[in-house]
């Protein structure tokens, strides 16, 4: 193109300079040379500038048509998710998806420009429609999103709305059951204190510092200090036989517990010998002095087991006492027959450090293992004991030292469906150190009607015991 205009440029200067004859030239006004000069060169300059110039009905280059293909179809694209073709589509997908493929064209019309625009002209109808097409559809889209985003917060206010409704409702709701839930525990705290006060009889309960005699009792008191000995004395006011209409009973079991803070700790004492049964007394060790401890000597009575696997009496009551909080509690100890309440009594112990019955406590156990002896045997059945050796030993028992059947007679449970025996067994360990353990062993009842065969189903926690007393 420049050359063209060179060319151009050269032709008017010479044929200006040949139509001065030589004669006249030196007469010329060297200005109005110029002026000529200068007004060709415009009009050549003008011809180039024409030629050069592209028209709106230029020839497309090929590669232009590829980038307004691409344009075309992503203007299309929008067009169409926009309309019925976005119809079974998210809203907000719709306006996303038409406004990134609008983005995509202008970036294409750029490229378009920057490769074919001084070829083509910015007012080619190629790009005028296609920038129109752009120029009509950015406003509907935002126009279109706007409807979106309207729509979304609402649905976000009315989600919002319903989660706090559902959040009252949920706090409504707990607060429904929580008070539901303190009516019925208050309910039932009601109807337990009912049940352990019930009908309240004649008996009393009594207490010293120092062990009482229960033909005279003496030193009595209700005031106690922590560190304090405590010893007590049932006085039903009548014969145990008397009391429970026992009649001709060679054992019977009398439930015995303390009550102090949050503890409620309660146990049978059975006693097992007639002469106990027609006393009218029975001696309550509280917190003894070993040295002085009766309890768990005497095997006319059992003291049954009860939280943490620990005996009803000194072993129980020195635990529950260990556990209270510097301060006064009351104590109330009682013996209940179901409801009623046939003796009670009631002691005040006042301290800082209760520690002393936690000490108490492990004396007491290891006085009783001391002493400890196998229970009295209920039944006597030499083929059972075979039988129970041989599933302890099965069980991994080493050195089985005696088998005592506890009951007189198999207890009956699960509406005849099985029966089992109390057994107590005792041990010697790969050490040399005996203990024993009570243990359950039961039978299933067979289709037929008959007793299945034996299992041991239960097994309690090891005590010592000493050698010469596994026999007593």
């Amino acid at each position: 193109m420049c050359r063209v205009f060179l060319k151009a440029l050269f032709a008017v200067t010479f044929l200006s300079l040949a139509a001065v004859a030589p004669d006249a030239r030196a007469q010329l006004n060297l200005g109005g040379a110029l002026d000529k000069v200068k007004g060709a060169v415009d009009k050549a300059k003008g011809t180039v500038e024409a030629a050069v110039q592209p028209s709106s009905g230029a020839p497309v280059p090929s590669g232009a048509v590829e980038v307004f293909k691409k344009v075309d179809q992503n203007l299309n694209k929008a067009e169409n998710v926009m309309g019925d073709g976005g119809a079974s589509y998210d809203n907000d997908y719709r306006a996303k998806e038409a406004a990134a493929r609008v983005a995509e064209a202008k970036e294409g019309m750029k490229t378009a420009q920057r490769r074919y625009g001084s070829k083509l002209g910015a007012g080619h109808p190629e790009f005028v429609s296609r920038l129109d097409r752009i120029s009509a559809l950015e406003p509907k889209i935002a126009a279109f999103q706007g409807t979106v985003n309207a729509a979304t917060q609402k649905k976000k206010d009315a989600r919002a709305a319903a989660q706090a409704e559902e959040a009252s409702q949920e706090t409504t709701r707990q607060k429904k059951n929580a008070s539901a839930m303190e009516a019925r525990q208050a309910k039932n705290a009601r109807l337990r204190e009912e049940a352990e006060q019930g009908k309240v009889g004649d008996g009393k309960i009594v207490f010293s510092k120092s062990p009482i005699a229960p033909a005279n009792p003496t030193g009595l008191t209700t005031k106690f200090k922590a560190g304090d000995h405590i010893y007590g004395l049932i006085l039903p006011g009548k014969s145990w036989r008397d009391l429970y209409r026992a009649g001709n009973k060679t054992e019977l079991g009398i439930m015995v517990g303390m009550t102090v803070g949050d503890i409620n700790d309660y146990q049978y004492i059975t006693l097992k010998k007639p002469q106990y049964i027609d006393a009218d007394s029975l001696v309550l060790e509280i917190a003894p002095d070993p040295s002085k401890m009766t309890s768990y000597n005497d095997p006319g009575m059992l003291f049954g087991e009860g939280k943490g696997n620990r005996k009803i009496g000194p072993i129980s009551f020195t635990y529950d006492l260990s556990q209270l909080v510097p301060g006064k509690h009351t104590a109330k100890f009682y013996v209940r027959n179901y409801g009623d309440h046939l003796a009670v009594g009631e002691l005040v112990i006042e301290g800082a450090d209760f520690s002393f019955y936690a000490d108490l406590h492990e004396k007491v156990k290891a006085a009783h293992d001391a002493s400890a002896t196998m229970p009295p045997a209920g039944m006597v059945n030499k083929q059972l004991e075979s039988q129970m050796r041989a599933l302890l030993k099965n069980a991994g028992w080493t050195k089985i030292l005696r088998v005592v059947i506890v009951d007189k007679d198999w207890w009956i449970e699960d509406g005849g469906a099985s029966r089992y025996l109390n057994v107590a067994a005792a041990t010697r360990d790969g050490s040399g150190k005996c203990q024993w353990c009570n243990t359950q062993f039961t039978q299933r009842r067979l289709s037929n009607g008959s007793w299945g065969k034996l299992e041991l189903t239960k097994t309690g926690i090891m005590r010592d015991i000493s050698e010469e007393n596994v026999n007593e």
